[in-house]
């Protein structure tokens, strides 16, 4: 049965979609490289995510009219499933990132679009469709990428070091660069046909033309802002400063090995005229993602109540061990998904900290902003009877595990208009405690985005409320 070939501004409306579906993930793709899982954090990703995501829909959309119109069943199918599979990836990523939910669901649902991935690509390898070479391309590259992408996932999810995994992340951002180049073929195939069409221009023409650059030209600044923002946080890494070196010098420079063979690097200060025959409480500082890598000493310029406990006046008036650890790159303290924790090994340091020294187990205190601020409400929330007191800045929990936080001292810091880690987060960690019976302190700043400190700074009366607390 002959085929008939669509309209000319079907095909102009496919390659168009299908262009920026390569431009925006291709761009992202390169962000994602330089700079990790970071670039979900971005004050400009949400829209990018959804302009992404509307792209995706409509190249997906035109896609699967194509195949029905010419009648290949099959890749009908296939791009009807990737769509679906695709569209539920999206969803748990979205839900991740704004409001911290879906997590448990992130890697059966990323399997879930990978193999549908595969299946695309084999419907158009096997079906009808294979009579066109560009078509065969496609087909060849989705399967590629699909089981690349497979065998990374799951060799991450078996790796024994933050070495091998922090490699295989890196592996899958370049994958994810490659995986963009798949619109390629497609659009060849579609500019080859559309060639082959007769059909004379009409008049609307240049209404569709004008929709095409409208919408082009709020692509384009989708991405430019992403690209701006990428670069306006300075998220590339780079070596300490001077001044990061001169902040970290009077912390003592440490290492720890935990049972699984990996390494956490820390620092920790001790107590003002440290007396071994004295208990002392323990502040687990936890920094920000600024803080980030494997050199142990930009952590503490990222962590903000370390800082400000290590002034002269504060180490004479509270005296305390300060535990400063720091998380290597595409890692967390735990609570943010995606991210690989390292709760586990923490702990395990703070143990042998207690085995070396005199620290009073019935004081220890944990804090943190952003980064570290997921990680307070992580390790409260699954150590509720560790800590007496925690004070998380700008960070989120689970809601979920409100009830074991009603007894636990809580003194939480966001700023208002924060749109790097949604003040909601904060906002339903608190009301999900008082709903339970539980009374967190909770400061919110007014006008006041991602860069709180300063106002949290000028809280004086935080320390006192601190190292008052104490575990019964």
């Amino acid at each position: 049965m002959q085929h008939i070939r669509p309209k000319r501004s079907f095909y102009h409306f496919t390659i168009f979609f299908l262009a920026f579906s390569f431009i925006t993930l291709f761009v992202a793709s390169i962000i994602n490289l330089k700079i990790g899982i970071k670039i979900r954090y971005l004050t400009s990703f949400d829209i990018w995510f959804l302009t992404y995501g509307l792209v995706t829909i409509f190249s997906n959309l035109f896609l699967i009219i194509y195949y029905y119109h010419q009648r290949y069943w099959w890749a009908t199918l296939g791009c009807l499933q990737y769509l679906f599979f695709s569209l539920c990836h999206l969803t748990v990523i979205y839900f991740m990132v704004t409001a911290q939910r879906l997590e448990s669901y992130y890697h059966a649902i990323y399997l879930c679009m990978l193999s549908s991935m595969f299946l695309y690509g084999l419907t158009l390898i096997i079906s009808k469709t294979n009579y066109h070479k560009w078509l065969r391309w496609a087909g060849g590259m989705l399967i590629l990428v699909s089981l690349l992408f497979i065998a990374a996932s799951l060799g991450a999810s078996k790796a024994s070091s933050y070495e091998m995994r922090e490699t295989i992340g890196l592996l899958h951002n370049a994958l994810t660069v490659i995986g963009s180049l798949v619109s390629i073929p497609l659009i060849a195939h579609f500019w080859e046909e559309l060639k082959q069409v007769k059909e004379p221009p009409k008049k609307t023409r240049s209404l569709n033309l004008f929709g095409q650059i409208t919408i082009g030209l709020f692509i384009f600044a989708t991405l430019f802002l992403l690209v701006k923002d990428a670069f306006q946080n300075n998220l590339k890494y780079t070596p300490a400063t001077q001044s990061q070196k001169e902040m970290a010098s009077i912390f003592e420079m440490r290492s720890f090995t935990g049972t699984s063979g990996e390494t956490l690097h820390y620092r920790i200060l001790r107590p003002l005229n440290y007396n071994a025959d004295k208990k002392y409480p323990l502040a687990v500082c936890l920094h920000h993602g600024g803080g980030n890598g494997s050199d142990n000493i930009r952590q503490i310029e990222a962590a903000m109540f370390a800082r400000k406990l290590a002034e002269p006046a504060n180490r004479q008036k509270y005296p305390a061990f300060l535990f400063v650890p720091q998380c290597p790159p595409g890692h967390s303290f735990g609570g943010i998904p995606n991210y690989s924790s390292i709760e586990d090994l923490v702990l395990e340091a703070m143990a042998a900290l207690e085995n070396e020294f005199n620290i009073d187990t019935s004081r220890r205190y944990v804090m943190g902003m952003s980064l570290g601020g997921f990680g307070t409400w992580n390790l409260i929330a699954k150590n509720p009877q560790m800590f007496a007191a925690a004070m998380p800045v700008c960070g989120g929990g689970d809601p979920d595990l409100a009830e074991v936080l009603v007894n636990m001292p809580i003194w939480a810091f966001h700023g208002a208009e924060d749109t790097n880690v949604p003040t909601k987060l904060s906002r339903d960690m608190i009301q999900a405690i008082r709903a339970k019976g539980g009374k967190p302190k909770y400061l919110e700043f007014e006008g006041v985005g991602h860069a709180v400190w300063s106002k949290v700074n000028d809280t004086e009366e935080k320390l006192p409320w601190l190292f008052s607390q104490k575990r019964e």
